[in-house]
C-alpha cells in the first residue's frame, strides 16, 4: 500500500511538473513572439478539443480508413480526389497590379457637419458610423513580393453606407503618374517583370518616365523621402479622382478626398528598408496584423478639399 501510495505521489508530482514546464514554456513563447508569429499557437490554445467533423466538400463525413492512401488504390479514394480537386482550385489569378495586399475591418464615424457641401447620407450625421473594409497594397510587386520595394502604396475603401456601397481607391502619394487613361496599360508594363527575362527591368521603368514627362512629379515624390513608408498604418493615402458632390440645394462642387494618419508619418531610408526586407519580405502585413491583435487600432482622419465653380 505504501509503495502504491508514494508511487502515485511520484506520477502525480511528475505530471504537476510537466504541466508547470508547458505553461512556463508557453508564457515565454507568448512573451517573445508577436501575434502574427502566434496565430496558429493561440488558435489550438482556443480550440483544444476537435472544432468539427472532416467532410469532403459536400459535407459526407469521411470514413477513417480514406485518410490514409499509402498502398491504396487512390482513384478510388472520394475524400483523396476531392481533397486534390480542392487544392487546384484554390490558385486565383494574381491581379495584374496591387496583386500583394492584405485588408483589415473598421468603421467611419462622422465628426463634423458638412451637409452644406454634400447630401449624401455617409457623409452627415454627427456620430453616425458606417462599417468599413480597407485593402492595403503595394503596386508593382507580384503575391511573394517585398512590402518595402520603393513604389506606390495603395489603399481600396469600401463604404457599406445605407444607399449603397462606395468604393475610393487611393494612393499614399497625392500625385498619379499619368493624365491620359490610355498609358496606365503601358505604365503597367513598365513597372512588371520584363516578359523576356522574367525580371523587374529598370530601363523599361526609364524609357516610359522619360518619354512621358508629366510622369515627373509623381517620380520625383517617389525618390523622395517619402518613398518608402514605414509600415501601411504610417503613410497617408489620397483618392486618385476628384469628384463631383451637391448639397440638398443642388449647389455642385468639386473635392478631393485625403486620409491623414493619426499614428505620425513615417518613412524609411533605403539602406534601412534593405536590412529589414532582408529579414522579412512581409513587414507592413505583418506590422499592420500585429497592431491589431495588440488592440492599436490604427486610425485616420478623412479630410476634403472643396472648390466650388466660382473658384474655377
Amino acid at each position: 500500500m505504501d509503495r502504491t501510495v508514494v508511487t502515485l505521489l511520484f506520477i502525480v508530482i511528475v505530471n504537476q511538473h510537466v504541466f508547470c514546464e508547458y505553461v512556463f514554456r508557453s508564457l515565454m513563447y507568448e512573451n517573445r513572439t508577436d501575434p502574427a508569429t502566434r496565430q496558429l499557437y493561440e488558435f489550438r490554445k482556443d480550440h483544444p478539443r476537435p472544432i468539427g467533423l472532416l467532410t469532403t466538400s459536400s459535407g459526407e463525413p469521411v470514413d477513417v480508413r480514406d485518410t490514409i492512401t499509402l498502398n491504396t488504390n487512390m482513384f478510388d479514394n472520394s475524400y483523396f480526389v476531392d481533397s486534390l480537386l480542392h487544392l487546384d482550385s484554390e490558385v486565383v489569378p494574381e491581379r495584374v497590379v496591387h496583386a500583394k495586399g492584405t485588408a483589415a475591418w473598421g468603421y467611419f464615424e462622422v465628426t463634423n457637419d458638412i451637409s452644406k457641401y454634400t447630401k449624401a447620407d455617409v457623409f452627415n450625421g454627427v456620430g453616425k458610423k458606417t462599417p468599413i473594409v480597407g485593402r492595403f497594397s503595394t503596386v508593382a510587386q507580384n503575391k511573394g513580393g517585398n512590402d518595402l520595394a520603393r513604389e506606390i502604396k495603395g489603399l481600396a475603401i469600401k463604404f457599406y453606407t445605407r444607399e449603397g456601397n462606395l468604393d475610393l481607391l487611393c494612393l499614399n502619394l497625392p500625385i498619379f503618374p499619368v493624365k491620359d487613361p490610355e498609358y496606365f496599360k503601358s505604365l503597367a508594363h513598365a513597372l512588371k517583370r520584363n516578359p523576356q527575362t522574367n525580371l523587374i527591368d529598370n530601363t523599361a521603368k526609364i524609357d516610359f518616365f522619360s518619354l512621358r514627362p508629366e510622369t515627373l512629379h509623381n517620380v520625383l515624390w517617389l525618390l523622395s523621402d517619402y518613398g518608402i513608408p514605414n509600415g501601411y498604418r504610417k503613410m497617408d493615402a489620397f483618392a486618385i479622382h476628384t469628384f463631383e458632390i451637391n448639397n440638398r440645394y443642388g449647389e455642385r462642387y468639386f473635392v478631393r478626398f485625403n486620409f491623414r494618419t493619426q499614428q505620425g508619418i513615417e518613412n524609411l531610408p533605403s539602406d534601412e528598408a534593405i536590412r529589414i526586407s532582408g529579414k522579412d519580405r512581409d513587414y507592413y502585413t505583418r506590422d499592420l496584423y500585429n497592431a491589431i491583435e495588440n488592440r492599436d487600432y490604427p486610425i485616420w482622419k478623412f479630410e476634403m478639399d472643396v472648390l466650388n465653380f466660382t473658384d474655377i
